[in-house]
């Protein structure tokens, strides 16, 4: 895995350690750390640290998970991590001091999308088998699930409120409130998968990249 500055596009360090893909990695909310998830024949969670090149935390085994890594989402306050594998399993790591939380269950195909909310206490899930499942953090329980008809492909979470944004193969776009697990909107336009979405920092718009080679932004007020 390589850390660029994007100024200038320099390769500032590189992380070796994963024995497969690195299919995710993200900064720790300090910045002080590098997070990344390993995929097929690694399976593992690995921080680092962006100085040194060095790997601080490795966590794996037959308590975390068996298949690959898809994705991670990370706490506000940079102690827990949320991922999601392959096999529809979902892990919650403390990466202070390793510990695996009890597994989250109820995807039962591969997880694409994880994440914490920065409002309340609650994560949320989504995966091939067309569920974005919301989850308790306070007792790791299911909250809610929101059911596409087709696989989800990637979920975004708004800044401003406690919102996710998901992507579909049917193309469509929808917004979903975790607090009641209701869609409240539903955006048209892409004729194929959406493979890739952001929202904006002021939660006006989001941004999405499908497989018909279109980009497109639209308005969510």
């Amino acid at each position: 895995m390589w850390m660029w500055l994007a100024q200038s596009g320099h390769c500032m360090q590189v992380f070796s350690g994963h024995n497969g893909p690195v299919t995710a990695g993200a900064f720790t909310p300090d910045g002080k750390s590098v997070v990344s998830v390993g995929g097929e024949n690694d399976c593992s969670l690995r921080m680092w640290n962006p100085k040194t090149g060095e790997c601080t935390v490795h966590i794996h085994g037959h308590h975390f998970h068996e298949e690959g890594i898809n994705c991670l989402g990370m706490h506000v306050d940079g102690s827990v991590v949320v991922t999601g594998a392959q096999d529809g399993s979902v892990r919650v790591s403390n990466i202070h001091n390793s510990r695996v939380m009890p597994p989250l269950l109820g995807h039962e195909d591969s997880v694409e999308g994880a994440g914490f909310s920065r409002h309340l206490p609650l994560a949320a899930t989504a995966g091939i088998d067309g569920k974005l499942i919301i989850w308790d953090t306070g007792t790791f329980s299911e909250r809610g699930v929101c059911q596409h008809e087709q696989p989800i492909t990637r979920m975004a979470w708004a800044s401003h409120a406690p919102l996710v944004a998901s992507g579909s193969l049917d193309g469509v776009v929808r917004l979903w409130d975790l607090r009641t697990s209701g869609c409240v909107k539903q955006l048209y336009g892409h004729n194929s998968a959406v493979q890739d979405l952001a929202i904006s920092p002021d939660g006006s718009m989001v941004l999405t990249g499908a497989d018909d080679a279109t980009a497109r932004v639209f308005s969510l007020v």
